[in-house]
């Protein structure tokens, strides 16, 4: 969408590489701050509830759907309660 919001042309690898570094700039909470890291069971789970593509206007009921599920982790005492926002837990941490 931001591509087609801009007349980029992305469809060749030259196409995304002329690109990449805007993009990157324009959306870099998404891309670095709003990332989560999800064990399989739960990426599946997460698409099992939003789809395989899920809808953009549907980030916050995401984010709030993966919070629970932490929650549920750390009341259970298979994560520690030691997390950042953003974040389930570090791998450095979990291993």
């Amino acid at each position: 969408m931001w591509a087609d919001r801009k007349n980029y042309d992305i469809s060749t690898d030259e196409g995304i590489l002329a690109v990449r570094d805007e993009f990157i700039e324009e959306h870099k909470v998404e891309l670095y701050d709003m990332v989560y890291t999800l064990c399989n069971k739960h990426h599946v789970l997460l698409h099992g509830v939003y789809g395989k593509a899920p809808s953009p206007n549907s980030t916050d009921k995401q984010r709030s759907w993966i919070e629970k599920q932490k929650a549920k982790l750390i009341e259970e005492g298979y994560i520690p309660e030691k997390t950042t926002e953003y974040s389930l837990i570090s791998f450095a941490e979990f291993y």
